[in-house]
């Protein structure tokens, strides 16, 4: 991929000790108006997945406007930056939290109307909803994610903490055994996000 097309990786803190010879690096915050025009103006597909993640903090209100900002506000600045770019796509991380906890709606069709619980779901659901309106006016292609947890990064996640205790104490603990979680791997995320870089007609879905 990056030795046909120019990468372009758009970010507020870059990950030190790690070699970005394939892409062009950008150290921007999409909140500050200085530099939102660091956005190049030649971009094909852009693969928004800047957000601010769910926990116990996301059930606080007092964390309310700290969600809106991040899954929000920052999402509105940066459609509202490229109105003038020719975007053939935009594929956007949203979370399964849009379901609320329960999952109730998982396997009903798009029609559904998710009901979020936390303050982290309902900011992804706005956000997904500004994109739909945005849509609705450019009529540029746009693919939502409504991913679950990704495990297969760090060490900290919860699957590879299993592991690692099943290997060094041959022990697994579980502190809630009634909670229910969603996985999905790197790989496979990345598989999805190639099948939506492979084809750019597909107007709004989710």
């Amino acid at each position: 991929l990056a030795k046909k097309n120019k990468i372009y990786l758009y970010k507020k803190n870059l990950p030190k000790n790690i070699s970005f010879k394939e892409f062009n690096c950008i150290k921007g915050n999409l909140l500050n108006s200085a530099d939102l025009k660091k956005i190049p103006k030649k971009i094909d597909i852009v693969f928004f997945l800047l957000g601010l993640t769910g926990g116990p903090q996301s059930m606080d209100i007092n964390n309310l406007r700290k969600f809106l900002d991040y899954n929000c506000e920052t999402l509105l600045l940066f459609l509202k930056t490229i109105k003038k770019i020719k975007l053939k796509k935009i594929v956007f991380t949203s979370t399964e939290q849009v379901y609320g906890d329960a999952n109730k709606g998982l396997l009903k069709d798009n029609r559904f109307e998710p009901k979020p619980i936390n303050y982290y779901g309902a900011s992804k659901l706005i956000a997904e909803k500004i994109l739909y309106n945005f849509y609705e006016k450019s009529k540029i292609n746009i693919d939502i994610l409504r991913i679950p947890r990704v495990i297969g990064v760090r060490n900290d996640d919860i699957i590879s903490k299993i592991i690692i205790s099943a290997k060094k104490k041959n022990k697994i603990y579980l502190s809630k055994t009634n909670a229910k979680f969603n996985f999905i791997h790197i790989n496979d995320l990345l598989d999805a996000f190639n099948l939506c870089l492979s084809k750019t007609k597909t107007g709004f879905r989710i």
